[in-house]
């Protein structure tokens, strides 16, 4: 909900439905009663709102900004954080042997890991796409609870996991369906019908035109096709770009043979002096 807010996600049906049956599966795997509505579950509510609050802020961190960076700083507030705890507990805080603290210990090495595979995935994949995939982590507390402390309710976790496993399925098929709609035209940027009917039929929010004639060797055997593919087709994808009302960026992508030779070591900017001596820079 919030990554509507913030984000301007566009949840669809597809996403509310696999939120909506992984949450019905937790419900009757849990089975709550009234008894858990009281006033201390207000805490639980706070702690999902903080939780959804921490992923939409990783979406406003820059790119530049590194996974671990971004968690070394979570961890040493959560330090201090569990310091302050810490002193005002105190006297209520007691390890009564190596084993419990080895444990402990575990515990934060095993969350710390978690949470930088959570760093990474909240910012490479869509917070709507992901929620349905958190609920993985009840039927993966009963299967470990099996495992380690020999604890089988599987009477509880059935029927509720098949529905939190089917939401998890909803996502995946839906992202197969939608690959299936990528499409490939094939044709030369000169054509300005065939690209005015591909672009308007198609309307993208994004343009990345790198398409061009890219050889220097082939400039010199094909003249008037270098200028007029780097040129015309290039001002052929510009007006028909004027026509789409979805557009929100057209990027494009040139050369480095456009600036005026200087042998720099370093890169070229677009604040260098521009080339053009020859028939090939001129046309980029």
């Amino acid at each position: 909900i919030l990554s509507i807010f913030f984000l301007n996600d566009k949840v669809g049906i597809y996403r509310w439905s696999a939120i909506i049956v992984g949450f019905i599966g937790v419900v009757l795997i849990l089975k709550p009663t009234s008894d858990i509505f009281n006033f201390y579950s207000i805490f639980s509510i706070f702690t999902a709102v903080a939780w959804a609050f921490s992923v939409i802020i990783l979406k406003f961190i820059p790119k530049g900004y590194s996974t671990s960076k971004i968690q070394f700083y979570t961890l040493l507030f959560n330090v201090i954080g569990a310091l302050i705890l810490f002193i005002i507990l105190s006297s209520d805080f007691n390890i009564n042997s190596t084993r419990d603290l080895m444990l402990m210990m575990l515990t934060g090495i095993l969350g710390g890991s978690a949470a930088i595979l959570f760093v990474y995935a909240y910012r490479l994949i869509s917070v709507s796409k992901l929620a349905s995939f958190e609920y993985f982590g009840i039927p993966s507390s009963f299967l470990l609870g099996w495992l380690f402390f020999n604890e089988a309710p599987w009477s509880q976790l059935f029927p509720g996991v098949l529905l939190i496993v089917s939401a998890g399925f909803i996502i995946i098929w839906r992202d197969a369906q939608k690959n299936k709609r990528i499409k490939n035209y094939f044709f030369n940027i000169q054509n300005y019908s065939k690209v005015k009917k591909t672009i308007l039929q198609n309307q993208p929010d994004y343009i990345f035109h790198l398409a061009a004639q890219s050889l220097v060797s082939e400039s010199f055997k094909s003249p008037l096709d270098t200028v007029t593919t780097n040129t015309i087709g290039t001002t052929n994808i510009l007006n028909i770009s004027r026509q789409l009302k979805s557009l929100v960026s057209l990027i494009i992508i040139t050369s480095d043979k456009c600036y005026l030779n200087k042998e720099f070591q370093r890169g070229y900017k677009e604040t260098d002096i521009l080339g053009g001596e020859d028939l090939y820079s001129a046309s980029k």
